[in-house]
């Protein structure tokens, strides 16, 4: 589920098992270019559940910008890239709260096919 903040307004996406790895890699682009921000071309915003995923993925902070990077759209990419020219990723990345209106729920026999 993802939530329209402006309307408080859900929409549903349905996943399919078939294509789920493909499905869940757009699902994971589109949060990126959704909550990622550059402030005053110094800092670049994401979301504290990003910091949770590059921990557990043991991502570098140069690591983590440079994929966040690969889903940004060029104007965004070109800002961070600005970001990254003038200090160390490490120093460069803010974290946001998060955001609750934004989710992803998964069917049981989607997540746990083993199970059914």
């Amino acid at each position: 589920m993802i939530g329209d903040v402006c309307s408080w307004r859900w929409q549903v996406r349905v996943l399919s098992p078939k294509r789920l790895s493909q499905q869940l890699e757009a699902a994971r682009e589109e949060y990126i270019r959704a909550t990622v921000g550059v402030r005053k071309e110094q800092r670049v915003t994401l979301p504290k559940l990003v910091e949770s995923y590059a921990r557990d993925a043991r991502l570098s902070p140069e690591r983590l910008v440079d994929a966040v990077q690969r889903c940004l759209p060029e104007s965004l990419r070109a800002a961070v890239q600005r970001c990254r020219q003038s200090r160390p990723a490490s120093k460069v990345v803010e974290w946001a709260p998060y955001r609750h209106s934004f989710r992803y729920l998964l069917a049981r026999d989607l997540a746990f096919p083993h199970l059914t």
